[in-house]
């Protein structure tokens, strides 16, 4: 059995969790934060951070060599939908 490990920890509201498993047994999970991106690396608008949420347009989609993501914007991006992958494998 495998042990329970915190994804990510935050002191801001985590929410719309989605989670998927690859055959591998690998498991998947992308979530909306409230927390603001200080390096900006995240697909978001920093002056909305905290305050605008779309609605729960969040998924993610495994397979063993990837997990595919899909989420919307939100603030002045509240309208375009985004796409992430992230790749596994020797």
């Amino acid at each position: 059995m495998v042990d329970a490990t915190a994804v990510k920890s935050s002191s801001e509201e985590q929410l719309f969790p989605w989670m998927s498993s690859a055959p591998d047994g690998r498991v998947d999970i992308v979530f909306y934060d409230r927390s603001c991106d200080p390096a900006g690396d995240a697909p978001d608008d920093p002056e909305a951070c905290g305050r605008n949420v779309l609605g729960d347009y969040i998924a993610v989609a495994s397979t063993d060599g990837k997990a595919q993501a899909l989420w919307t914007g939100n603030g002045g991006q509240g309208m375009d939908v985004f796409s992430g992958r992230a790749t596994f494998g020797p």
